[in-house]
């Protein structure tokens, strides 16, 4: 009777580790939303060294590991390049380039 309590309670044990793994994994999942592939990657492997009590929890350490090293600033966001035009003369560039700069100048009129 005891082997067979020994036995369920280490099975028991293998299924609640089995379940908080996949409960790691969804929540580094969805905290890693937004951000690019080599920062899901770095915060997945931060996350590895926190311990797991309940979703919780797990879930408030994981965003603060987020918030710390990966601010707002450290995100790189597409730049709009200023698209109006350079007034001025095309004398200081080679005449190749002030070719291009004409045929840009009347595609854009």
């Amino acid at each position: 009777m005891e082997a067979r309590l020994d036995e369920q309670v280490k099975r028991n044990i293998e299924l609640q580790n089995r379940l908080n793994e996949s409960a790691r994994k969804i929540i580094v999942k969805e905290i890693s939303e937004g951000l690019a592939d080599t920062q899901k990657e770095k915060l997945a492997s931060l996350a590895e060294g926190v311990d797991f009590t309940t979703d919780e929890e797990f879930s408030k350490k994981v965003r603060t590991i987020k918030e710390s090293y990966f601010t707002k600033d450290s995100v790189i966001k597409a730049e709009v390049a200023d698209e109006t035009p350079v007034e001025g003369s095309t004398d200081d560039v080679s005449p190749a380039m002030a070719q291009y700069i004409n045929a840009m100048h009347r595609w854009n009129q």
